[in-house]
């Protein structure tokens, strides 16, 4: 049993609450069809405000390896939930807080969003000009966001010495990224060993929701799996096989399946470093289905003719961008018989419109089964069911892409194992 947010005492405590507001950014802003990650953090947020709680928000953005990388930086973030939140948000860039030299480029940036507006203005983006304001003098109900914690090197490398630095800044731990519970990253399974720690709102609901699917879910259940991360996904196919009645493969995990079954893929995105791990999985197996036919182009920017080909013969000079018509009669098929469903990744290169074709598809094929129990996790299969305005008809949202799969695999999730009563 992990603790919950409710069971501590967070009166007038400074909280660190780990967020993961990993999200696409479109032109320097949070895309709007990937605020739903951050969204779902608010029911956290305002009850640590209703409990006077002075909050420092410790969260990533991208693979920065340690170092710091503008792109990465957190100010979009900010900006976005300064707005949400209905806070005014100021920079904060004292070099001379010992604070800044303590942890070193984490604190380049920090963001500072007070508990009532300070001023007039209707701009959320406004340099603080009175003053610094870092975690020695927050009020009751201030939120202040770190820079990037990824900039710091010692966050992936399970660093004891950078734990107790960020300890030192709080008096409790909150953890709400669940999307980060299976890794073991310095902030998120060390931190509860220094101070009293617990899950938020959202990281106990995911647990509550994906543990149900686990232990008692309506058959037929299927699993949808598509997108990269082939490799992932590959080991955890072969778990799921025997535990589900169907699973459906899409995206750059078929192509890699097939390609390590010797099928031709033209110059198709394959993991080529997986085929290990998939000798062990039989193409035939009657629970398995892969695509039928699919759509192929020389270039994924649509520009270039596109075909419709049986697997098997793709023309070496294209690359399979989605899934085929055929391919997606057979999964809706399946999909129209299903009473739990578990979604996670694309079918095709959805950053393309011609190419997102087939994942549509069969996300209107989801929906349309109004019987089962649908779960869906990964950012770009839930991005294109905010693009169509469907995430309300989905019956959970997971914030998880890799760490759902795994939790629903048994695999142990060192951010879950770290808040253990």
């Amino acid at each position: 049993m992990i603790k919950k947010i409710t069971e501590l005492n967070l009166e007038n405590k400074t909280v660190l609450l780990r967020t993961d507001y990993n999200v696409p950014l479109n032109k320097e802003k949070v895309d709007k069809y990937n605020t739903w990650r951050i969204d779902t953090t608010f029911e956290t947020i305002n009850y640590l405000v209703s409990k006077n709680s002075k909050m420092v928000i410790i969260c990533h953005l991208g693979r920065p390896e340690g170092r710091v990388v503008e792109e990465f930086r957190l100010t979009p973030i900010a900006k976005y939930l300064s707005k949400a939140l209905k806070r005014e948000l100021f920079v904060y860039r004292s070099k001379n807080n010992p604070y800044v030299k303590e942890i070193g480029p984490l604190a380049e940036t920090l963001y500072f969003l007070p508990r009532k507006k300070r001023t007039s203005s209707p701009s959320y983006f406004l340099p603080r000009k009175r003053g610094a304001s870092g975690p020695e003098n927050m009020q009751n109900g201030d939120i202040l966001m770190l820079e990037n914690v990824r900039f710091h090197p010692e966050e992936q490398e399970t660093s004891p010495v950078f734990a107790k630095k960020l300890a030192s800044i709080g008096d409790v731990f909150i953890n709400e990224a669940f999307a980060t519970a299976h890794r073991n990253d310095t902030s998120i399974t060390l931190l509860p060993k220094i101070l009293p720690s617990a899950a938020g709102f959202l990281f106990e609901k995911e647990i509550e929701v994906l543990g149900s699917i686990k232990k008692k879910n309506k058959k037929p259940l299927i699993f949808i799996m598509g997108g990269a991360k082939a490799k992932t996904k590959a080991e955890l196919i072969k778990i799921f096989l025997p535990k589900v009645d169907e699973v459906l493969v899409g995206g750059v995990l078929a192509n890699t399946v097939l390609a390590a079954k010797g099928i031709a893929v033209g110059k198709s995105i394959v993991d080529s470093e997986i085929a290990q791990l998939l000798n062990d999985i039989e193409i035939t197996n009657t629970k398995l289905h892969l695509p039928l036919d699919v759509i192929t182009s020389q270039a994924k920017d649509g520009k270039k003719p596109i075909f419709i080909r049986p697997v098997g013969n793709i023309a070496s000079n294209n690359m399979i961008l989605d899934i085929g018509p055929d391919t997606v009669s057979l999964f809706s098929a399946i999909i129209e018989k299903a009473n739990t469903i578990v979604w996670n990744g694309p079918m095709g290169y959805t950053e393309t419109k011609r190419f997102s074709r087939g994942t549509e598809a069969i996300l209107r094929a989801v929906i349309k089964n109004k019987k089962a129990k649908v779960i869906i996790g990964g950012g770009e299969s839930i991005s294109l069911a905010a693009k169509h305005n469907l995430l309300k008809k989905i019956d959970f949202v997971s914030t998880g892409g890799g760490a759902m799969l795994m939790f629903l695999a048994d695999e142990v999730l060192p951010g879950i194992e770290a808040l253990k009563k």
